[in-house]
């Protein structure tokens, strides 16, 4: 005897090509196991792809929507970012001596759904400080800390400031928590690169700026 079909709850609040899929498999009533499958996935991929916060790759939705006769999403448009600075760790400079009139690069990349509300912006990463996911000349593409209403959560990467009178730090960190405390990691084949605290010290303030929402490399062809 056929198991029954159990219905997928749909959440309002959900952005719209989770509420499709699951709208879909509720009305051909294939279960999110077997449209998973069908896709060449994981057999808890579309099920995993509900619970979390982020969207699957372009790719691995669009097998989705093939298997359970969805038509195929439109990609990602590309907006303009601006690049709002370099991120090199162990670079201080004089924030008094930039020159705040000059025209900022923009870098034409997908801006994050998640976080809509938000601005966005892009950093370029200078040196080896996060070389282990984020080579350097790669770009973060970063949404603004403080209007996205997070809190903090171990193994976000952060886009912060650290100050030290009129000289300025700006890098990327992972953050750690550990034992309630908070540090700034860097992810680095180099170990010249230390942990921070996410406080500050005696000599420093650290401000968060970001929160790393993507990556964006041109390729040498």
């Amino acid at each position: 005897m056929a198991k029954p079909y159990k219905q997928i709850d749909i959440d309002k609040t959900w952005p719209a090509w989770k509420r499709e899929i699951a709208e879909r498999l509720n009305a051909t009533r294939q279960s999110m196991k077997a449209a998973s499958l069908a896709a060449g996935l994981g057999e808890t991929f579309i099920r995993d792809a509900l619970k979390r916060d982020k969207e699957p790759g372009h790719e691995n939705l669009q097998k989705i929507r093939e298997a359970i006769g969805l038509a195929p999403a439109a990609p990602t448009p590309l907006v303009g970012l601006v690049v709002e600075g370099k991120a090199q760790a162990g670079a201080f400079l004089d924030i008094s001596l930039i020159d705040e009139d000059y025209e900022k690069p923009v870098l034409y990349a997908p801006r994050s759904k998640k976080y809509v509300e938000a601005k966005q912006y892009a950093l370029q990463i200078v040196g080896d400080s996060m070389n282990r996911i984020f080579p350097e000349g790669s770009y973060v593409i970063c949404a603004n800390w403080a209007q996205t209403g997070l809190a903090f959560k171990h193994g976000m990467r952060l886009h912060v400031e650290r100050h030290q009178g009129q000289l300025t730090e700006v890098t990327v960190k992972k953050l750690v928590i550990e034992d309630g405390n908070m540090f700034l990691e860097p992810e680095s084949t180099n170990p010249v690169h230390k942990r921070l605290d996410l406080h500050g010290d005696e000599y420093s303030d650290i401000l968060v700026k970001g929160i790393v929402v993507g990556v964006y490399q041109e390729m040498d062809i």
